[in-house]
């Protein structure tokens, strides 16, 4: 129910007398790019650039997390940090998102009547604005991955909704209580849950980012459905105040931190071994798509950052010290952790699968975490093995979608 605090209801009646909401289960990541102004749009590019070569990406913050272990302590949350993004990449591997993103369009002509298809994403382009908040790192890893986020609201104002603006069918959520099973409780199984979507410290008009107390997408004209506060009336707060917030967002930077943990260590235990029994000769193949993609990173750092974003400031002082060794066997090893010697990342590449991706092979790491034993393709064919001895039999599905990447750039 309604949380009865100042607002709150008055909030959630002005919502639904002005805006048409529905419930998306497979929104486009290429939907992120033309939001964010990432080129090109229909493919990933600018995007894994980003993930790989920044101050903030793999390369760089790699070598910062094995060398100084205090960046698990910070408490900072800052959505272009590595450590952010990399626990968003891996809660989407996961499925593991317990509140919903919220997605608002409004077209730049009614008159025009075009109709967005989620089965062509370029429908979308130069038709409408579109903005994401909360949600926009999840946007970043769904393109990242080239995987749909699967539970999302999309928000029209009234005034600039028409039919069939959306080709796709969508569940069309009319009143509060629809919202309340959208949020999952952290580690709370109470069924006396209440729900506060005003912030009740915020006067209105203090905050342009604020409309009534809550979010407001300008680009859009749309107010959103924030949950500012999930509250467990059976308990009680750190301030002995009953109403305890069992928002997963209270534990962020906690699991944040936690999720990064030993990676760095693993990695650079034992140099990565690729097992595999292709004939093709596996590290001349790698690192061309290295040399592919750094050529690319530098046309983005001299040329594409027209806005002077720091996310476009690459280095690539640190990306020789990411190399790896090649291993030629017959067929698929029964043990590869035990192979390798009980250390590192192994990664396993059928001949059949090598030329069915693209991606620097240091991008499979994404597929790792201290506690992961084994993340791999439905059909066995690609694996990513976390080699340690550890007592865990958590297992990654690694999508077929995420292997090939389009590298075009002359996209405009």
């Amino acid at each position: 129910m309604l949380t009865n605090i100042p607002g709150n209801k008055e909030y959630v009646d002005y919502f639904f007398k002005n805006h048409r909401l529905f419930f998306c289960e497979s929104l486009p990541w290429q939907f992120y790019n033309y939001e964010n102004g990432k080129q090109p749009r229909t493919n990933n590019l600018n995007v894994r650039l980003e993930y790989l070569f920044s101050r903030q990406g793999f390369f760089s913050r790699s070598i910062v997390e094995l060398n100084n272990k205090s960046v698990f302590n910070e408490w900072t949350d800052y959505s272009y940090n590595f450590k952010n993004r990399r626990y968003i990449v891996q809660e989407s591997i996961s499925n593991n998102f317990h509140n919903p993103t919220h997605h608002s369009f409004k077209p730049h002509n009614k008159e025009n009547n075009v109709s967005i298809d989620f089965s062509n994403p370029k429908t979308l382009f130069d038709n409408f604005n579109i903005a994401t908040h909360p949600g926009n790192t999840r946007f970043y890893a769904s393109s990242y991955l080239q995987k749909n986020l699967d539970k999302c609201f999309i928000y029209v104002h009234k005034d600039n909704y028409y039919d069939n603006m959306f080709s796709n069918n969508m569940k069309e959520l009319t009143s509060v209580d629809e919202l309340f099973p959208y949020w999952k409780p952290l580690n709370n199984d109470s069924n006396n849950l209440t729900y506060d979507f005003v912030h009740i410290s915020i006067v209105d008009n203090e905050d342009k980012k604020l409309v009534k107390g809550s979010k407001f997408h300008k680009s859009t004209d749309c107010s959103i459905l924030k949950l500012w506060k999930l509250r467990d009336m059976e308990s009680k707060d750190q301030y002995a105040t009953l109403g305890k917030n069992v928002l997963h967002t209270q534990k962020y930077i906690n699991l944040v931190n936690e999720s990064g943990i030993d990676i760095a260590d693993i990695m650079f235990e034992k140099k990565l071994t690729i097992y595999t029994n292709s004939p093709i000769n596996l590290e001349e193949y790698f690192l061309e798509i290295r040399k592919q993609l750094i050529r690319k990173a530098k046309v983005y750092l001299n040329k594409e950052n027209h806005w002077g974003d720091n996310r476009y400031d690459f280095v690539f002082r640190d990306v020789n010290k990411f190399d790896f060794d090649v291993v030629v066997v017959d067929e698929k090893p029964n043990n590869i952790s035990e192979l390798n010697g009980n250390k590192g990342f192994a990664i396993w590449i059928d001949k059949d699968m090598v030329e069915k991706t693209n991606r620097e092979i240091f991008e499979f790491l994404c597929f790792t975490r201290r506690d992961v034993k084994l993340a791999e393709t439905k059909d066995g064919k690609l694996s990513v093995v976390n080699c340690r001895d550890i007592d865990s039999n958590i297992k990654w599905v690694i999508h077929e979608e995420f292997l090939k990447c389009e590298v075009n750039t002359d996209e405009r």
